[in-house]
């Protein structure tokens, strides 16, 4: 009989341990949230200068670089100021020197196969791209017109680029 006490106290025993309470969960709730972000389109530019040298009464050339960049399909324009002489418009751009009489200039955009100034209207001649996340860059041309007769001295410029987007 004591062998059967012992028994049953095992029995017993393991039935206390199976049937003790768990301290996780039973169930579980459960809830969603939704996240979402609005990607705002952006561009920056930077501009190369343009060195014209020596104008002797012949046409001057020169090209500077425009690199916009905008992120990924933002479309955008860009323009170019008038530039700094007081008398300067986007179509009759003149530059700042000794004398009276300023120097015209000519700052065309690029691909028009012609001398047409690259102004800052919409509609008119600006150039109007779409932003691929990397840098997009245009050429532009500079030119002095040839039989200007103006002071000697050094001519300057500021021409300002915008984009629009």
């Amino acid at each position: 009989m004591t062998s059967g006490r012992c028994a049953w106290g095992a029995v017993v025993m393991l039935l206390a341990i199976t049937s003790a309470p768990e301290y996780g969960f039973a169930t579980a709730v459960t809830a969603s949230f939704g996240v979402s972000v609005t990607v705002d389109g952006a561009c920056t530019a930077s501009v190369s200068s343009a060195r014209l040298g020596n104008h002797i009464r012949t046409i001057v050339n020169a090209t500077s670089a425009v690199s916009v960049s905008c992120t990924h399909s933002t479309p955008y324009n860009v323009g170019l100021s008038e530039g700094s002489e007081l008398s300067a418009t986007v179509v009759n751009r003149t530059m700042v020197g000794p004398g009276a009489s300023p120097l015209r200039a000519f700052v065309a955009k690029p691909g028009t196969g012609e001398l047409a100034n690259w102004v800052n209207a919409i509609g008119m001649d600006i150039v109007s791209e779409t932003g691929s996340g990397s840098s997009q860059v245009s050429s532009v041309l500079g030119e002095i017109l040839w039989g200007q007769d103006v002071q000697d001295g050094t001519n300057t410029d500021t021409i300002t680029v915008w984009v629009s987007y």
